[in-house]
């Protein structure tokens, strides 16, 4: 951990909070003590997760994971990425380290603009601007300080939309953008992308089956689809119908 939350005040921040002028947080860590860390974990073949939400703390994992001689030979990634500053989006790609993100943050908070301001805001939740560089994107949940749902966070992804507002669409994803990024991608990061993360030859026959099809354009109330059956190693685990008698 290096921060906090943008909610709570607690993330570390470049500049002051758009909101709260004239105040800022430190990081939980100094620039030395987290590349001391990173570098212990790497030299012993363990990657690191990191969580850092401001674009402070952003900066800093990304200096520690650098600063590590062996990170090239790590996929060492970091966690939230709530905002960054525009010289740390190239970083990532650079550097090969892993953009871990939870598309409900984004869309479900009320406090983004009041916290950080107009300006901050095209580094904010930047998931298309990631990947556009070439970073590995992964998105997850963070279960369970938010909605463990994927059907709610794919369609967070693609719609970036909250009560009938768009939010930041230019960093929205497209349907095969945020599938990739929810399936394989981090089937890849975790070592078992030959095993799982596609409907696939010789990997594990894991899927489910929806009440509808995708389409393009996607429907927009695919947070409200329910899963029908779901397959696990090529066995059925769970049938709506048989579930639900």
């Amino acid at each position: 951990f290096v921060d906090g939350t943008l909610l709570n005040y607690t993330a570390a921040l470049n500049a002051h909070y758009a909101d709260r002028h004239n105040f800022n947080v430190e990081p939980v860590a100094n620039q030395a003590q987290l590349n001391s860390l990173v570098k212990k974990a790497n030299d012993v073949g363990f990657p690191v997760a990191i969580h850092a939400i401001g674009d402070r703390s952003v900066d800093m994992a990304l200096n520690a994971i650098e600063n590590s001689p062996s990170h090239k030979k790590l996929l060492n990634r970091i966690e939230h990425i709530e905002v960054m500053s525009k010289e740390a989006m190239p970083r990532f790609a650079q550097i090969g380290v892993v953009a871990s993100m939870q598309p409900d943050h984004a869309i479900s908070g009320n406090y983004q603009e009041s916290r950080l301001g107009e300006k901050r805001l095209p580094y904010s939740y930047a998931w298309q601007s990631l990947l556009s560089s070439g970073a590995t994107l992964v998105l997850g949940s963070d279960w369970p300080t938010a909605p463990e749902n994927p059907m709610l966070q794919l369609s967070d992804a693609v719609f970036r939309e909250y009560k009938g507002k768009t939010r930041y669409s230019d960093n929205a994803l497209n349907l095969d953008e945020a599938l990739y990024a929810y399936t394989q991608a981090p089937a890849n990061v975790a070592g078992w992308g030959n095993e799982i993360g596609s409907i696939s030859v010789g990997k594990w026959a894991d899927f489910i089956i929806l009440q509808d099809t995708m389409r393009t354009p996607l429907n927009k109330n695919i947070k409200d689809w329910k899963v029908i059956q779901t397959w696990f190693s090529g066995k059925k685990v769970y049938d709506q119908k048989i579930n639900h008698q």
